[in-house]
């Protein structure tokens, strides 16, 4: 069957195999004066522990590459530049579309009348209007995206 170590070492790696080896050297003594019973539990959480380790280790391994943070989108699709542009543009069509929306909302808040003894809604209100901003600006770089790749 070839030495064990051997084989723990090439499904967890050489770390992960020392730092078993280590421990079972420090647990070694303390378990000889340990009966058979408290041995034997003692050898199985140690070999579930390995077994563990080598299944998250394996399953780590299996994971598929992402793509890089950020990447073109014409990278993913391999679609042409002007096409990507074009889906800049409605992207930038939608954020504007939801940026309405907050602004729409922060008006109701703003005149909104609260419920007896409670404070008022001007919070929310920030809040709407705070995520407008950010809809509106997020829809200008799509806007300038589309633009830029327009152009090529």
């Amino acid at each position: 069957m070839g030495d064990p170590w051997v084989l723990l070492n090439a499904i967890v790696g050489r770390g992960t195999t020392l730092a078993i080896v280590k421990s079972l050297l420090i647990l070694g003594p303390t378990l000889q004066g340990e009966s058979a019973m408290n041995r034997r539990f003692s050898a199985l959480v140690g070999l579930s522990a390995v077994a563990l380790l080598a299944a998250g280790s394996l399953s780590f391994a299996a994971e598929e590459p992402k793509p890089p943070m950020h990447m073109h989108k014409s990278d993913m699709n391999h679609a042409k530049d002007s096409e990507v542009a074009v889906e800049y543009k409605s992207e930038a069509t939608q954020l504007r579309e939801k940026a309405e929306s907050h602004r729409k909302l922060a008006e109701i808040y703003k005149t909104r009348t609260p419920p007896k003894g409670s404070g008022s809604y001007a919070s929310v209100a920030q809040h709407c209007e705070k995520l407008a901003k950010y809809y509106e600006d997020a829809a200008k770089e799509a806007e300038a995206v589309a633009s830029e790749l327009s152009k090529q």
